[in-house]
């Protein structure tokens, strides 16, 4: 790990690069478990809460910097409804069917080069390594043959 080294992009390192190894890190410490990356609100009694006003139906964990919150909301709703028949596959996504549809299907290649504005500051924006852990799923949904 002390050979790791990060590419060097616009206002610091490569967050994914980061991320990726301290996600190896948490893994190889004893007694610690991985870092989460996706984690959803239960409403009471444990149900995903509803969409209501445009909500999402989950929490995705906030960051001092992230990505524009907004920005991934209205992404997610279009893949839920690119994802279609498939939407078991990322069940985490399903509540967002209910949204309206807006724009063309998304293709796994177009999920996988998405790119979100950066919001700074205290709750600024998502977590950038639980968007990019959900939209791997859905990128590997979308580019599975199988209906």
């Amino acid at each position: 790990m002390r050979a790791a080294r990060f590419d060097v992009v616009l206002r610091g390192y490569d967050i994914a690069q980061t991320d990726a190894l301290l996600d190896r890190v948490c893994a190889a410490l004893p007694g610690k478990e991985s870092r989460p990356t996706w984690e959803r609100a239960p409403a009471a009694g444990g149900q995903l809460p509803a969409v209501a006003s445009g909500q999402p139906a989950w929490s995705l964990p906030t960051s001092w910097r992230g990505y524009d919150a907004a920005e991934v909301d209205a992404y997610l709703v279009r893949c839920a409804h690119s994802l279609g028949d498939r939407i078991d596959r990322v069940p985490e996504l399903a509540p967002l069917l209910t949204r309206p549809r807006t724009g063309d299907p998304l293709r796994a290649r177009d999920v996988e080069v998405v790119t979100f504005r950066m919001r700074f500051g205290k709750d600024a924006g998502y977590e950038v390594g639980a968007v990019d852990a959900l939209l791997e799923q859905v990128a590997a949904a979308l580019a599975d043959d199988r209906p």
